[in-house]
């Protein structure tokens, strides 16, 4: 049976190596109730571990959010694919936490966790009303595959993201969005680099 340590009223595994260890540690300091002042950050992580990325976090005791979208029962050839509930965006996670570099390169000791979005030193915070919003536009529906949106947008043209935790960056149309529903690949603008996301056609805006 493995064994546990408490380390800031957390279990960590006792066959957890010293390096995810120290990172465990880390990120135990800025849990919920660790009465620092905390901000909302994106952390990239392995598409399709979204969930067990926010599971692994509540387990520490880490605020975590990933908001769902509604995929619509649908034939995909001879097969009928059922409903399905997935991540709004692929390959990230909402965390509240501290802004400590120190805590905040404590979530590589989480599996599937790649980065947080500005860099450890230089995180780009999210404001609580876009975090707000975002959530409310997800349990609205509004970015459920089947919704019908207002715009229509082309490939190779820039656009905002409107909402989630990229509001206000520009983006440049790679595929998608002729119909006026559905997902659009698009190009972000983050810190001096182009990356590539899936985003729903709700979330975007003319400029």
């Amino acid at each position: 049976m493995m064994q546990h340590n408490q380390i800031s009223g957390v279990a960590i595994g006792s066959g957890v190596s010293n390096d995810r260890r120290i990172k465990l540690e880390s990120l135990a300091l800025g849990r919920a109730d660790c009465g620092l002042v905390r901000r909302w950050f994106a952390v990239r992580v392995a598409s399709g571990r979204e969930k067990a990325v926010e599971k692994a976090l509540d387990d520490y005791g880490v605020e975590a959010l990933v908001p769902l979208r509604r995929i619509p029962e649908r034939r995909h050839g001879p097969r009928l694919v059922p409903e399905q509930w997935v991540p709004v965006i692929h390959g990230y996670v909402l965390v509240c936490l501290p802004v400590n570099g120190v805590i905040l390169a404590g979530l590589l000791g989480i599996d599937w966790v790649s980065g947080v979005v500005g860099g450890y030193d230089r995180p780009r915070p999210i404001l609580d009303r876009e975090v707000n919003i975002f959530k409310e536009l997800s349990v609205s529906g509004t970015y459920d595959l089947d919704a019908p949106v207002a715009i229509v947008v082309r490939v190779g043209e820039r656009v905002r993201v409107a909402s989630g935790p990229f509001a206000g960056r520009m983006a440049v149309v790679e595929g998608g969005g002729t119909k006026g529903r559905g997902d659009v690949v698009v190009s972000v603008e983050l810190f001096g680099a182009e990356v590539p996301m899936t985003l729903p056609l709700a979330m975007l805006a003319k400029l």
